[in-house]
C-alpha cells in the first residue's frame, strides 16, 4: 500500500471519529438543553397552579368575611401559610422537589414583603416569577422562586446517557487507535519483507550467474576428453541452475509488481 492510499486512509478515519464525537456533542447538548426547558416548563405550571389556587382561595374568603377588597391588607389577601402549603404540594406534583426559596415581591423596587427560606434579592435575576396582580390589585406584586439545585435532576437525568457516550467514544478510539497501528505495522513488516527478498535475490544472482558460467564451460571444453558422466552432470547442474535463474527473475518480477514499477 502506498504511503498516499494510507494516510487518505487515516485521514478519512479522523474525519468521521471527528464527525462522530461532534454529533454526539451536538445531541448530548441539544438533550441536556431540552430536559433544562422541560424543568423551566414544569416550574412555570407549578407556579401557575399555585397562584390559581391562591386566588381560588383568597376570593372564597373575601366573599365569606363580606369585606370590599379595597379594605384588605396585603396579608389578608394571601395567606402565607397557605402558599408554604401550597408551593410544597405543586413542587412535589410536578417533581420539582428539590430544596427551593420563595417570596412575595413588589414589582416596581422589588421590596421583599414576605420571603421564605433563604430568600434575597440576589436570588431574582435567577428566579422563577409569576404575577399576583389577580389577587392583589392595589399595586404590582409578584411570587418569586428559587432553586438552588435546578440543574441538579437535569445533569442527574443525562449522566447515564453521557458515560454510555463516553464509554462508546473511548471504545471507538481505542478500536481507531489499533486499526491505523495495526495497518502502519503491517505496512513496515511487508517492506522489510520485501527488502529481504529483493537484497536475498540479488545476491543469489552473482553466485548463480558463476555456477551457470562454469558449467557452460565446463560442457563446451575442448582439447580435454570429458567424460561422458561428466559431461551428464555439467548439464544438469546447467539445467538446474538456469531453473533456480528463472525463479529469482519471478521473485524480483513478483517484488516490482507489488511496489507498480513493472514495465510493460
Amino acid at each position: 500500500m502506498k504511503k498516499k492510499y494510507l494516510f487518505l486512509i487515516i485521514l478519512l478515519l479522523v474525519i468521521s471519529l471527528a464527525g462522530l464525537i461532534s454529533i454526539q456533542i451536538f445531541w448530548l447538548r441539544k438533550s441536556l438543553s431540552l430536559t433544562q426547558r422541560q424543568y423551566d416548563d414544569r416550574a412555570d405550571r407549578m407556579l401557575h397552579d399555585v397562584v390559581t389556587e391562591l386566588r381560588q382561595y383568597s376570593d372564597t374568603s373575601a366573599a365569606i368575611q363580606n369585606l370590599p377588597p379595597d379594605s384588605l391588607s396585603l396579608f389578608q389577601v394571601i395567606d402565607t401559610n397557605l402558599l408554604v402549603v401550597l408551593m410544597h404540594k405543586y413542587t412535589n406534583y410536578h417533581r420539582l422537589d428539590s430544596p427551593y426559596f420563595f417570596g412575595v415581591v413588589r414589582t416596581a423596587d422589588n421590596h421583599i414583603y414576605y420571603s421564605y427560606g433563604k430568600f434575597d434579592l440576589s436570588l431574582q435575576a435567577q428566579s422563577y416569577k409569576a404575577c399576583l396582580s389577580c389577587i392583589w390589585q392595589k399595586e404590582y406584586i409578584h411570587l418569586s422562586v428559587y432553586f438552588p439545585r435546578k440543574n441538579l435532576p437535569v445533569y442527574r437525568d443525562m449522566l447515564l446517557w453521557s458515560l454510555l457516550s463516553f464509554v462508546f467514544l473511548l471504545l471507538i478510539i481505542g478500536v481507531f487507535s489499533f486499526v491505523i497501528y495495526s495497518i502502519i505495522r503491517q505496512k513496515k513488516l511487508s517492506e522489510i519483507r520485501n527488502d529481504f527478498i529483493n537484497n536475498m535475490t540479488h545476491e543469489f544472482k552473482t553466485p548463480i550467474s558463476t555456477i551457470s558460467l562454469a558449467a557452460e564451460m565446463l560442457k563446451k571444453e575442448k582439447g580435454t576428453p570429458i567424460p561422458e558422466k561428466v559431461r551428464k552432470y555439467a548439464q544438469i547442474i546447467f539445467d538446474e541452475n538456469k531453473r533456480m535463474q528463472a525463479q529469482v527473475d519471478l521473485v524480483l518480477q513478483t517484488a516490482l509488481i507489488e511496489k507498480q514499477m513493472v514495465k510493460l
